[in-house]
């Protein structure tokens, strides 16, 4: 009896112990991504020497890595250029909806870049998919019309 009494008020304790320690508010320290831009050309080279060479599976994950390593606020045309990169291997594939995502993408990242090339290449690709769209489904309604 006397150790079920003892029981509670160390469990209410420990409970508000707890509780006070969770509710402590700590900095969040930002882990600062480091550009390291001799790294990144260097995946960027790679990238596109796999991709001179057809092997795309490569390509695409040099690509992918130099998107995922350049820092937002600052290498721009390098995020734009890997992700045209990869949207064209997508496309270069088949996979026309990755393709098409991929290049949506890069849309937010040419407002922050001073060379129209990069503009000219994503819209390209997002023409040409919607040319590739339009000779997949127009089949279809040709064969329909012959129908009616």
């Amino acid at each position: 009896m006397i150790s079920k009494k003892l029981h509670f008020p160390i469990f209410v304790l420990l409970t508000l112990f707890f509780l006070l320690q969770s509710c402590e508010k700590k900095p969040i320290t930002k882990s600062s991504k480091k550009s390291n831009l001799a790294a990144i050309d260097r995946l960027i080279d790679l990238g596109d020497k796999h991709f001179e060479n057809v092997e795309y599976d490569s390509a695409y994950y040099y690509h992918n890595k130099v998107k995922s390593l350049c820092d937002v606020k600052t290498d721009n045309t390098r995020i734009i250029y890997s992700l045209a990169r990869m949207s064209e291997i997508q496309q270069n594939q088949g996979d026309y909806s990755g393709s098409e995502t991929t290049a949506i993408e890069a849309i937010p990242f040419l407002n922050k870049t001073l060379d129209p090339s990069y503009e000219c290449s994503i819209y390209n690709l997002l023409g040409l998919f919607m040319e590739n769209y339009m000779i997949m489904t127009m089949p279809c309604i040709i064969t329909i019309r012959d129908y009616i």
